[in-house]
């Protein structure tokens, strides 16, 4: 399997899976929200419906069973329609990935539709039920009495949503940083959002005063439905950073990752150096006028033994720790942390530990292995038993292609045994003849051209960012979605509102200005947030996730304030249109 190849590859890639799982979390993100939105709709559009049947003997909990089966068959409808639909896409997307793919693929598993459902009922659990849940308590009094008003959201909601969103995220990107960043982001613009909106109600009250009636009526809206107003503003905001995100994962994190991998990346590695002839090379390349290489010794070992232990591939479930047992570990010698390396747990040896028994090792070999700090390993080197205590865990950047090693020893304890020579070096195209003259001074030596490794992940790359290009056409689907859903929520109240307008006399333009200046606002401060939320939650994937320097730019905060002010003024507008174009006899007739 490819995850099983050279680290270089496998390291390609996961980071193209992270890329992907991502943009396809932010989808589901954004629908959650949406369904969300529109689950409160719905739940305040059957209080009087629960009032009725309560008042024909049905009790809470045959209330809420009835609402739950309703909800699950929805659910399962849903979901298995997405699939559908999921399967016909991803027919294109293979399309969009062929140039990388040199055999045709298998046909779709039954998997995607599991998924599917899965997701379908997380988000039904946490996003649709609570509403539902309160909706059971409206009282029987409501049938003659309509001012028994009922609670449809309880602060609790908000630790449920954000349950919802930690499981979704965690299944599916695991407990890896990817998915503690992303979800602290999410959370924290949330919050922020909220808290932003709130003060934003609290700054309109004294200043409404201050401009035009139409847009005073406008911003007066936002502070008399301060709840909504700020609920509101959360959800556009949310689905505004989902889609900038999204686009600086398909720009600048997926620019900045090709970045990465300069243009002077090793390009040939050589192999089977015997150290007596490491001067000789040294001086051909010299004479070539070509950049020595760092050597990197190597010798090989078998593990024997753990904590006294034989080791067996029987007692292990994990069949890259079957093989580690299997094959021998190529082992080297430093005495400093190479350049691509840092030390994850444990620590680095001292100078004055030369010769020590410890041992370095992979964080992922370690894990398959079941190992912790301070374990006992016994090899085979060359005839030779070598106890050593695991001193460290280190994390290896392989998108370098530089030489690494899974296992390191400390300098002046394998240096008598029999071992060769590795290196990585860069060559340009017009120097590939020295290859051949190498090979030719040195007929023991393998050299191996990995250029056809390196721009086959350039190309996958670049066939990321066109996948990426076009699951965001879902995104932002589903971020329109979201905009109308959160339009819809108030549609009931906005109609009685221009009905009353009208009655007494109000031009639609003015209406149509204040429902303009209501929206803008909206938009700018969620979109404004959603800028800054999204360049920082891409700065931290960057530099913690992806290790590469990423620059935070103004671009997306401005991008989001102006499409958040144009696009859901532009909802707004057309939303108030279609009302306006109602007789308000036909609104009052329909209260």
């Amino acid at each position: 399997a490819v995850k099983d190849g050279r680290p270089e590859i496998r390291f390609a890639f996961e980071r193209a899976d992270f890329f992907l799982n991502i943009v396809a979390l932010m989808s589901v993100l954004l629908g959650s929200i949406a369904i969300a939105m529109a689950a409160q709709r719905y739940t305040r559009r059957h209080i009087d419906t629960v009032a009725i049947l309560r008042t024909m003997g049905l009790t809470q909990n045959k209330l809420f069973l009835l609402f739950l089966l309703e909800m699950m068959v929805f659910a399962i409808v849903v979901s298995l329609l997405g699939s559908f639909i999921g399967y016909s896409a991803q027919f294109l997307l293979a399309e969009i990935m062929s140039a990388l793919i040199v055999t045709d693929l298998p046909s779709p598993g039954f998997s995607p539709v599991i998924v599917g459902t899965v997701t379908g009922f997380i988000v039904l659990l946490g996003f649709v039920m609570p509403p539902i849940w309160l909706l059971k308590q409206a009282p029987p009094i409501r049938v003659l009495r309509r001012d028994q008003a009922v609670s449809l959201f309880n602060k609790s909601f908000v630790v449920v949503f954000i349950g919802a969103i930690f499981v979704l995220w965690i299944w599916r990107l695991g407990e890896g940083n990817v998915a503690q960043y992303i979800l602290l982001g999410t959370i924290g613009t949330i919050l922020t959002l909220y808290l932003a909106a709130r003060l934003l109600v609290y700054i309109l009250k004294p200043t409404r005063g201050l401009i035009g009636v139409s847009w005073r009526y406008g911003l007066a809206n936002l502070t008399r439905r301060a709840n909504l107003s700020s609920l509101q503003i959360t959800a556009f905001g949310l689905g505004i950073m989902l889609i900038l995100l999204s686009s600086l994962i398909r720009t600048e994190l997926l620019t900045g990752w090709q970045q990465s991998m300069p243009a002077d990346t090793p390009n040939y590695f050589l192999v089977n150096i015997q150290k007596q002839q490491l001067d000789g090379i040294r001086g051909f390349l010299n004479q070539q006028q070509v950049a020595v290489p760092e050597f990197s010794p190597m010798t090989r070992g078998r593990l024997l033994q753990v904590n006294g232990q034989d080791v067996d591939p029987a007692n292990y479930e994990n069949p890259r720790a079957k093989r580690l047992i299997l094959n021998e570990f190529n082992l080297s010698w430093r005495e400093n942390l190479p350049e691509s390396n840092i030390i994850l747990t444990g620590r680095w040896w001292e100078e004055h530990e030369k010769g020590q028994h410890y041992i370095s090792l992979d964080p992922q070999v370690a894990e398959s292995l079941k190992l912790k700090l301070g374990d006992k390993l016994l090899f085979n080197v060359a005839g030779n038993e070598l106890e050593l205590t695991l001193l460290n865990t280190r994390g290896i950047n392989w998108g370098t292609f530089q030489v690494n090693f899974f296992a390191l020893l400390p300098h002046g304890l394998l240096e008598d045994l029999p071992s060769n020579w590795v290196a990585s070096m860069h060559l340009a195209e017009e120097k590939s003849s020295v290859m051949v003259g190498l090979v030719k001074a040195f007929p023991n030596i393998t050299v191996i051209d990995i250029d056809v490794v390196i721009s086959r992940i350039r190309g996958l790359m670049d066939r990321i960012a066109a996948a990426i290009e076009y699951m965001l056409g879902f995104t932002l689907l589903i971020a329109l979605i979201i905009m109308l859903t959160a339009m819809q929520a108030t549609q009931d109240e906005r109609r009685h509102e221009a009905a009353l307008l009208q009655t007494l006399g109000a031009p639609r333009k003015w209406i149509l200005k204040s429902v303009l200046a209501e929206f803008a606002a909206l938009g700018l401060v969620a979109g404004g947030i959603a800028g800054i939320a999204a360049s920082l939650t891409g700065w931290v994937l960057a530099e913690k996730v992806f290790k590469f320097d990423y620059t935070v730019s103004l671009s997306p905060i401005l991008i989001g304030m102006l499409a958040g002010a144009v696009t859901i003024s532009l909802i707004g507008w057309f939303g108030t249109q279609r009302v306006l174009k109602q007789p308000p006899i036909d609104t009052f007739r329909r209260a």
